[in-house]
């Protein structure tokens, strides 16, 4: 795919796209981005996060059973801010790591407890010395206010979680709800950076991601928890901008770092048809040096284009993590 960059698009475009700002600093201000979903299914993730509500270094970090405590000595944090944030890990070998702000244990003003879906000991391989920020997580009901253009009742999002379980989410009065019984709200489940999903729709749609909080690029690269023997849904973390609403920015398949992920020789990562029925598209694997056809594993595929804001499947054979380079300038 080619780089995303952020455009400041003309009147005519407006009702399409977002108008978007080109903004310096480590999180321009995009806002929102639209794009058409086929009917059918098809895989997706958010290339929007919110706004880091703090960064800073740590002064330590401690290790205690199952999650470590990060300690802040210049922070002033009020006491239980971060209800439903997380910590993303900005210098050191761990850059692009996400660790959820434990809600169980309230932060005090320097001091907060972390967990992660991740690989390792409890310390992350943390040394106590990183920079860092704070961002509120992600939402079903931020990504998709008001269902997005989705319908009620009919139109669903299915998350696959760390078990490999497929949970399907639907609309009630543009709230998100449980997709079983279209009653339990479901609107604060999380959506992780990096996390893919299923949209499945009936019909071609007209979607708006993000908005709100959720309004911020991020940069650097990502680290991504994928499970083993259990099918990941891994997404492009760049926001996918369409100029007209069936094209997509993309980038190309060297720039993902699938080459270091992908055992080689062995391993492999597919992509899905755009058309919503689902089908594996292509299949990519690695030959040490450069991303390869996965079925021969002689063809050279590095200048595949992968769509920003898509998602692609692995089924690795250990837990493990897959990091994804700064995909955004």
């Amino acid at each position: 795919m080619k780089s995303f960059h952020l455009l400041l698009l003309c009147s005519a475009l407006a009702g399409i796209v977002s108008p978007i700002m080109a903004q310096t600093g480590a999180s321009p201000i995009i806002g929102f981005y639209k794009f058409t979903v086929p009917s059918g299914t098809s895989a997706w993730t958010c290339g929007l996060v919110t706004k880091k509500d703090f960064q800073g270094a740590m002064s330590a970090t401690a290790t205690a059973g199952t999650k470590s405590t990060i300690t802040a000595a210049s922070a002033t944090w009020a006491v239980g801010a971060f209800p439903l944030h997380y910590v993303e890990i900005l210098s050191g070998p761990q850059t692009g790591l996400i660790l959820d702000i434990d809600p169980t244990v309230a932060n005090t003003a320097t001091q907060l407890t972390v967990i992660g879906k991740t690989t390792g000991a409890a310390s992350f391989g943390l040394t106590g010395t990183e920079t860092f920020c704070i961002r509120r997580h992600n939402t079903l009901g931020t990504v998709f206010q008001n269902g997005a253009g989705l319908q009620d009742f009919s139109d669903l999002v299915t998350l696959i979680n760390d078990q490999g379980k497929e949970i399907v989410y639907g609309l009630s009065g543009g709230a998100w709800v449980d997709g079983g019984d279209f009653f339990t709200p479901k609107s604060d489940t999380i959506l992780y950076p990096g996390q893919g999903f299923l949209i499945s729709t009936g019909a071609s749609t007209l979607l708006t991601f993000g908005g709100g909080s959720v309004a911020y690029v991020r940069n650097g690269p990502l680290k991504i928890p994928v499970y083993a023997g259990k099918r990941n849904l891994i997404g492009i973390v760049s926001p996918l901008v369409a100029t007209p609403p069936d094209a997509t920015s993309t980038v190309p398949g060297s720039s993902l770092g699938l080459v270091s992920f992908l055992n080689g020789f062995s391993d492999i990562i597919n992509t899905f048809s755009n058309d919503g029925l689902l089908r594996d598209s292509a299949v990519f694997g690695s030959d040490f040096v450069n991303l390869v056809d996965g079925q021969t594993f002689s063809v050279n595929k590095n200048n595949t284009p992968f769509a920003n804001g898509s998602a692609f499947a692995s089924t690795p054979p250990t837990d493990t993590i897959y990091t994804q380079p700064s995909l955004v300038p």
